[in-house]
């Protein structure tokens, strides 16, 4: 009998272990070339673009902005609730007033009007008392004429010659009858007193609603963080970039109409937390800036010079003279300066200036051993947005 053939030991087992062995490699070839012939296919409408980090902006958040507005109208619609409750109140008062005055004017006629009848009762019963006193005198006159009649008449005719008549006894003169008292004056009627000037009286509606910004008036603002941004443009060899936080706080004392007066403001911005959209940069100004040991960049006003002022549109223009700290380190500057109140009686701060890193005791950043540096000078710039607090007291 022949011997069971081992297949393992025939001649075609070298070849199909060899297969074996490089099966997934030639596989994984196979797929390599279909998705190169695949990317081949795409390329042709395929378009690759490299851009630098987006820069950030200088103007606040849209929605942040919306959000303020709704809080002024809320504190305006707040604000004409109070004042509306306060003149209805007002307006009862005033009517309460009206009706006092009225009934105590009436009060006052009344008490005239039964004095003058008292007056005019007692002036009836003076002429009751005259008039019975002439109808006496007229009788008493009537009286005597008829006794001087009696005494003059005629006596009878004597037929004897009549004796020589006797002288009549001269007729007694009648008494004097009393005359007739005069009458008394009538009291003269009380003058009527005055009326009383009758106060200003304000209207249902004669108010205003606070947060008006006027230029007469001595003003504290505040800055509005979620509005305002501090920032800073830079240039390098290898692209310009920009800096910016909104973590600014600050506040300023000023009489719009005449700034070069009075004037003060002090405004600070976070410096950790300026962002370039780099997050390598930002950790390397960081450093630069020492944050931990200097946390704040802060301007601090020290005059103010007016170069146009218009009160029609609420726009002030000048330049604020002040310090800026920076670093530890404090430098004068001079910073133009526009100032105009938005549509929400916001008064919105904008002014820029160049200043030199080394004069801040900054070394400007240089990377690759100086093939990319930056420049010394940037320009720094504020972007702010202040509420008004009210009137100063002075």
């Amino acid at each position: 009998m022949s011997e069971a053939t081992d297949p393992s030991t025939s001649p075609a087992a070298p070849r199909w272990s060899k297969a074996k062995r490089w099966a997934p490699t030639l596989l994984g070839l196979a797929f390599a070339g279909a998705g190169f012939g695949a990317l081949g296919i795409a390329s042709s409408g395929m378009t690759i673009t490299v851009a630098p980090p987006e820069e950030p902006s200088s103007e606040p958040d849209p929605l942040a902005v919306l959000k303020d507005d709704v809080g002024v109208l809320q504190s305006t619609v707040d604000e004409l609730a109070k004042g509306l409750e306060s003149n209805l109140g007002t307006l009862a008062n005033q009517l309460d007033e009206r009706a006092a005055e009225r009934a105590a004017g009436l009060e006052a006629q009344l008490g005239k009007a039964r004095a003058t009848l008292k007056s005019l009762a007692a002036r009836q019963r003076r002429l009751e008392s005259d008039h019975r006193k002439l109808l006496a005198a007229l009788a008493d006159v009537r009286r005597e004429l008829g006794r001087r009649s009696e005494a003059t008449s005629p006596g009878p005719i004597a037929r004897a010659e009549p004796e020589p008549a006797a002288e009549p006894e001269p007729a007694a003169e009648p008494e004097p009858t009393a005359e007739p008292e005069p009458a008394a004056e009538p009291e003269p009627a009380a003058e009527p007193e005055p009326a009383p000037t009758p106060k200003p009286r304000r209207g249902l509606f004669a108010f205003k609603l606070g947060g008006g910004l006027d230029f007469d008036q001595l003003l504290r603002f505040q800055v509005v963080p979620s509005l305002s941004r501090v920032g800073f443009d830079a240039k390098s060899t290898l692209h310009d970039f920009s800096g910016v936080t909104s973590k600014v706080k600050g506040e300023v004392v000023m009489r719009l109409g005449a700034a070069d007066e009075g004037s003060r403001a002090e405004v600070r911005a976070a410096a950790a937390s300026l962002r370039t959209g780099v997050e390598g940069r930002d950790e390397e100004m960081a450093k630069r800036f020492e944050v931990e040991k200097y946390p704040d960049i802060v301007f601090v006003l020290a005059r103010f010079e007016t170069t146009r002022l218009d009160r029609q549109a609420k726009v002030l223009e000048g330049k604020a003279h002040g310090r800026f700290r920076i670093h530890g380190v404090e430098r004068e500057v001079t910073v133009p300066v526009h100032l105009e109140v938005d549509k929400s009686r916001r008064l919105v701060v904008k002014g820029e200036a160049p200043l030199k890193m080394s004069d801040f005791g900054i070394e400007p950043p240089t990377v690759a051993g100086g093939a990319i540096s930056v420049e010394d000078e940037v320009k720094i710039w504020l972007s702010l947005r202040l509420r008004s607090l009210g009137k100063v007291a002075q």
